[in-house]
């Protein structure tokens, strides 16, 4: 168990009032401003490195937003633990990848994304056990590099590249948060292919996204809470209602894929890849994810040009190289999904959608407000059913699925 605070240790320490290798009692976690924690530091904190970071209670207020980053070991998860007290989110928490147009960052637990050709070199295939694809040689354009894949497939460019495109990444099956876990986020995105502009000049490809973060939540004899009651309460009486995205939630997502030289006369580099979504994780006997809260594990989108009117649009001129989609699981045995049509992943392209797991450790039934069809598939002992379309059930929700579970079974949700 450990604070977060290094100076208290020390100042203790130095008074004579703990002992070296005393136990401190858990401090909690508010923060009254936006922050960024290096989760390296914040673990080392009480002398130890056990890949948690423990707290008497966790409560992240609406408008403050809590990014994780690790600088000494990228590929280690974010383990935030509470053994006595609650959870509760009403901001934001963000362990999603930082790339940019020159890197290639990954969120805390996921992998970095493929490097960018240049002129005749084609673009290198991202890290991670499902990495998309380098774009290959130029035949004419540059050629674009592959999303890659977690939950979902990566997918490989449908326009703005050359005949050789990356692939995208296959699908993994989920692996489990633990302090052991290194790179079990998203896999990152491949690298574009470069291009010589008039035969001569050498130009780069775009680089590959970074895959998202992975993140824990875990309080064994509390409750995890996502959303804010009274904003929720209002949301829910109207039709159709979309909050903003910072608004709450947490976001693991992958990083678009690196935008590629283009000179405006139809000449282009290969744009990056997009990077998968990581993985959130929550344990406790009761989670509650509200109507306003979001939960994201979208993967990146792929790249686009330089030369393209709104370069900063990634949706409208991405190359169609996105990044699989991450996932999201529960270990409670009670969760409740309020309203969750949009909230359980951002999708901002159609079609694909994450996958939601929960894990049964009791007898219980689990309440969800989707606005699409509700499939499950049940997986007993490593084998899987077929989906299925969830019933709806009458309830003082509106348009509710109720799935009864079995205790010792996983269950996978999608809507469709």
């Amino acid at each position: 168990m450990k604070p977060h605070s290094l100076t208290l240790r020390l100042l203790l320490l130095a008074s004579g009032a703990l002992a070296p290798g005393a136990a401190l009692a858990l401090p909690p976690f508010e923060p009254i401003v936006t922050t960024t924690i290096d989760a390296d530091a914040a673990d080392r904190a009480d002398g130890s490195l056990d890949g948690k970071i423990s707290y008497s209670s966790y409560f992240v207020r609406p408008g403050i937003t809590v990014r994780y980053i690790n600088s000494v070991e990228p590929l280690r998860p974010v383990i935030i633990e509470v053994p006595n007290g609650d959870i509760t989110i009403r901001g934001v928490i963000d362990v999603s990848a930082r790339s940019n147009l020159s890197t290639r960052n990954p969120g805390p637990g996921g992998h970095p994304g493929g490097a960018a050709g240049l002129g005749v070199m084609t673009g290198t295939k991202g890290d991670g056990p499902r990495a998309g694809g380098g774009g290959g040689l130029p035949a004419g354009q540059g050629c674009a590099g592959g999303g890659g894949g977690h939950a979902t497939a990566g997918l490989r460019a449908t326009s703005r590249s050359g005949t050789a495109p990356g692939i995208g990444g296959t699908v993994i099956a989920r692996r489990a948060i633990t302090p052991a876990s290194r790179g079990v986020g998203g896999s990152g995105g491949g690298g574009g292919g470069g291009r010589l502009v008039s035969g001569v000049a050498p130009v780069s490809g775009g680089v590959g996204g970074g895959g998202g973060g992975a993140i824990l939540f875990s309080c064994p004899a509390g409750r995890i809470q996502i959303g804010d009651p009274v904003w929720s309460a209002w949301i829910s009486t109207i039709t159709n209602p979309r909050p903003d995205p910072a608004e709450c939630g947490i976001y693991a997502n992958g990083a678009n894929g690196g935008i590629a030289y283009g000179n405006g006369l139809s000449m282009h580099a290969g744009p990056g890849g997009g990077g998968a979504g990581g993985v959130i994780e929550l344990r406790s006997p009761r989670i509650e994810v509200l109507a306003n809260a979001v939960l994201s594990v979208r993967g990146g989108f792929g790249g686009g040009i330089s030369s393209q009117p709104y370069d900063r649009d990634p949706l409208a001129f991405s190359c169609g190289a996105h990044g699989g989609d991450g996932y999201i699981f529960f270990d409670s045995k009670s969760v409740l999904l309020d309203d969750a049509s949009q909230r359980l992943a951002v999708q901002e392209w159609p079609f694909i959608y994450c996958l939601t797991h929960v894990r049964s450790t009791f007898a219980q039934d689990v309440v969800f407000r989707p606005g699409r069809t509700l499939q499950v598939k049940e997986v007993r002992d490593g084998i899987e059913t077929l989906w299925t379309t969830v019933p709806r059930a009458t309830s003082p929700y509106a348009s509710p699925y109720l799935y009864g579970q079995t205790p010792g079974v996983e269950y996978w949700y999608k809507a469709e």
